[in-house]
């Protein structure tokens, strides 16, 4: 009987155990399933990249058509002005005949409607030498170099540079153009200033940025010159005859020499003239020296 009941006590125990061991499983397989798998720093960084590369792409999308239409502008603008070139030929020649050459070529200058800022003529040993600076429209500028080369009977050097300034045209125009509409603003602002230190502010920026427009407008002025003239540095000379020797004959050297003597006599007289004090001065002298002779008598 007892141990009956000994086996009932240790079955039932047995039972009760087996049941709670179940129950906390049920709980830990119910908590797994509710959580959610955990992501590793990895993937959610390369996630982030992700986002941020589609991010990045489709704002170069959205932006093609804005690049598309600041480059058409771009070019539109290049092309509506006209491309600057400075052209600048240096040429140096040996003429037959200087005079007739000299009014061939500024008569040339006169037919292709050109300007000679400057003419310097000049005589070295055996040699008359005449340089040229002449401007000349870029269209007649072929033309008038070819009229002039025609001169020569030698040819020195002939030398023609070339510089596009197109670029830096534009680039400075529109620099100008920015500035204007920042001394309009700057003009409006000053309208608007109402206390003493806002006026004295807003002056001094007008100042300065009135300083930089007049020094852009005037490089802009300097290109349009350089670029709506080419410039002809043009020299030229003639080979003169060799002089005769200095006459050697008998009657010029004496009269060399009478020349010469009477050039010696008139720098010993000039001399004299520097001497007058001792010529006041020896009379004295000789006086005092009678005087004394006269008194003291040498002895016999």
């Amino acid at each position: 009987m007892k141990m009956r009941l000994c086996f009932r006590r240790i079955l039932i125990f047995s039972l009760i155990i087996l049941h709670l061991s179940c129950h906390r499983n049920e709980k830990k397989v119910s908590t797994s399933e509710l959580r959610e798998p955990p992501v590793s720093d990895s993937e959610a960084k390369t996630d982030a990249v992700v986002a941020t590369e589609a991010m990045i792409e489709n704002q170069e999308v959205s932006s093609r058509p804005f690049k598309a239409e600041e480059q058409a502008i771009s070019s539109s603008k290049r092309s509506a002005v006209d491309q600057k070139i400075i052209r600048t030929a240096n040429l140096r020649f040996q003429v037959a005949d200087f005079k007739k050459s000299t009014l061939a070529i500024n008569q040339q200058i006169t037919q292709h409607d050109a300007q000679l800022l400057s003419a310097n003529e000049s005589r070295t040993d055996g040699t008359l030498e005449n340089s040229l600076v002449i401007k000349v429209l870029p269209e007649k500028f072929e033309s008038l170099l070819n009229s002039i080369s025609g001169q020569s009977i030698y040819l020195d050097s002939k030398n023609i540079t070339a510089e596009d300034v197109t670029t830096e045209y534009i680039d400075i125009a529109a620099r100008l153009k920015t500035k204007k509409a920042v001394e309009a603003r700057y003009l409006d602002l000053l309208k608007q200033a109402k206390t003493v230190k806002d006026i004295i502010t807003v002056e001094e920026q007008l100042r300065q940025l009135q300083e930089e427009i007049e020094s852009t407008e005037a490089r802009l002025t300097y290109l349009n010159r350089q670029t709506s003239y080419n410039t002809i540095n043009l020299t030229f000379y003639q080979k003169l005859a060799t002089t005769s020797l200095p006459d050697t004959s008998f009657a010029v050297r004496v009269r060399n020499a009478l020349q010469g003597g009477w050039d010696i006599m008139i720098a010993l007289f000039i001399g004299l003239l520097h001497l007058w004090p001792l010529l006041l001065i020896l009379p004295i002298l000789i006086i005092y020296l009678r005087k004394f002779i006269r008194k003291y008598p040498p002895i016999r």
